[in-house]
C-alpha cells in the first residue's frame, strides 16, 4: 500500500487535516486524559510509509471503519507534520501516506523521536 512510484501521487497542501485510524493499544488512560502512544507513529517492519486519510475526503468515522472495533481517530495538521521533516503525500482522494519515517531497526533514535513528536502533535476524535 505504499504507492511510492504512483505518478499520481500529490504532497497535500499545509493547511490540510489527516485521519489516521487508531488501534486501541495506541492510547492510554492517564488519570482522566487519553494519551496517545508513540506507537502509533511507528512503522511496522512491512511498511514504507503511515497509512492517513485527508479529512478533506474522509469522515472521522470512515476513517475509523477501516479497522475493525475502531472507536477513534487521530487527527494531524499537515503543515505540523511537515514541520519535522515528514511529507504527506496523497496516493488516492480517500488516502494519503506520511513518508519520511525510518524504521526501527534502521534508525531506532529516530524513529522514537518523530513517533513522539507525531503523537505530541495529534489529537483524538472519538468516533462512537
Amino acid at each position: 500500500m505504499s504507492g511510492d512510484n504512483l505518478p499520481e501521487a500529490r504532497t497535500l497542501d499545509c493547511a490540510c487535516i489527516v485521519y489516521r485510524a487508531a488501534r486501541r493499544r495506541w492510547i492510554q488512560q492517564v488519570e482522566a486524559a487519553e494519551v496517545i502512544l508513540p506507537d502509533a507513529f511507528m512503522l511496522r517492519p512491512q511498511e514504507n510509509s503511515l497509512s492517513v486519510c485527508p479529512a478533506d475526503s474522509v469522515s472521522p468515522g470512515e476513517c475509523a471503519a477501516k479497522l475493525s472495533n475502531c472507536e477513534r481517530v487521530l487527527s494531524l495538521h499537515v503543515g505540523r507534520v511537515c514541520s519535522v521533516g515528514l511529507q504527506v503525500v496523497a496516493d488516492a482522494e480517500d488516502h494519503a501516506q506520511i513518508r519520511g519515517l525510518p524504521h526501527q531497526s534502521d534508525n531506532p533514535v529516530e524513529a522514537a523521536r518523530l513517533a513522539g513528536l507525531l503523537a505530541a502533535q495529534a489529537r483524538i476524535i472519538r468516533v462512537t
